[in-house]
């Protein structure tokens, strides 16, 4: 009974260190232990931001949104965070642009025209600015509208393309 008891021993003990060992290596793969660049992005709106939503740099994630807030003006600040190793693509010259498409969630893209810049300098505050395609869709109705209309116009009974059919009935 004895051998029993600590053969159960050993395998709870084994088992529990084999498992405190594969929580400590996902955190260590998440990059739970590595340092992070913060960076806050000043915008005039916050429409679609909410912690969590990405920020990218050619289409890859690189950071991600962690807070939001207003400054002392009541301007919004938008706190991101990324890993130390993500942070050598953030320049100086970087641009900063949010992406709300009309299908999927919002996300935050990064341009860096030179790499060879100056580097950004930790919880540096950056000019967020905004891509909504959503404000396009009034002027592209219009758009339509005109076409539809310029169409209607032609295929009406006495438009140009019925006349145009009566010539060369006739000539024919």
């Amino acid at each position: 009974m004895n051998k029993l008891h600590f053969k159960v021993g050993l395998f709870a003990a084994a088992s529990l260190l084999l498992a405190g060992a594969f929580v400590v290596y996902l955190l260590h793969a998440r990059g739970f232990f590595e340092d992070t660049f913060h960076l806050q992005l000043a915008a005039a709106s916050a429409d679609g931001v909410a912690p969590g939503v990405p920020v990218v740099f050619s289409g890859i994630e690189i950071g991600r949104v962690t807070t939001l807030g207003l400054n002392e003006a009541g301007g919004i600040i938008i706190h991101a965070t990324f890993l130390e190793r993500n942070a050598k693509w953030l320049k100086e010259n970087s641009t900063f642009t949010l992406d709300k498409p009309l299908v999927g969630g919002a996300k935050i893209r990064v341009d860096s025209p030179d790499l060879d810049a100056p580097a950004l300098p930790d919880n540096a505050t950056m000019l967020l600015l905004t891509s909504d395609i959503s404000k396009e869709i009034p002027a592209l109705v219009e758009r339509v509208k005109a076409v539809l209309d310029n169409v209607e116009h032609l295929t009406r009974k006495d438009g140009e393309i019925n006349a145009t059919l009566a010539n060369l009935q006739t000539v024919t």
